[in-house]
């Protein structure tokens, strides 16, 4: 909440409205949460940006969903018929030319995605192309497992 940075609250959906919201073309749907409010830090009508844990991973394999749209320039063959089996993502071959893997996955949330399998710790996977004038990044190594992913 904006107005206690820092702090977080923890509730239980107790309610999902099922009129819908447009606002410029955005369809959103109110949700009313039971929080505990024994400080009376919270007020009628305040709005939050909440995360809604629906699933938890823990010690997942997690995968930047950016690699799951990336897509070698170029024309790569032997990419485009194994990117037609299921989801793909390519990682840095030892001649440093994209090579497809095929992954299948898990619980994801708006940045990350659980590996099941395909990859292992430490896979550098292409996750874009670096352009002239900015820092190479175009793998980036999978983070070893510990991190809880709560989606």
């Amino acid at each position: 909440m904006d107005a206690w940075p820092g702090r977080v609250f923890r509730g239980v959906v107790q309610q999902i409205r099922q009129a819908p919201i447009n606002v410029q073309n955005v369809i959103t749907y109110n949700v009313v949460i039971q929080v505990s409010n024994e400080d009376l830090a919270l007020f009628p009508g305040m709005t939050a940006n909440v995360t809604i844990s629906v699933a938890r991973a823990a010690g997942a394999l997690r995968l930047p969903k950016a690699a799951l749209r990336y897509r070698p320039s170029g024309g790569d063959s032997k990419g485009s018929a194994a990117a037609n089996a299921g989801q793909m993502v390519y990682v840095r071959g030892e001649d440093n030319n994209p090579v497809p893997v095929r992954i299948s996955t898990g619980i994801s949330d708006a940045n990350f995605v659980e590996v099941l399998s395909g990859l292992r710790e430490g896979d550098r996977v292409i996750t874009g192309n670096a352009s002239a004038g900015t820092a190479k990044r175009t793998n980036t190594p999978i983070p070893a497992p510990g991190r809880r992913m709560g989606f």
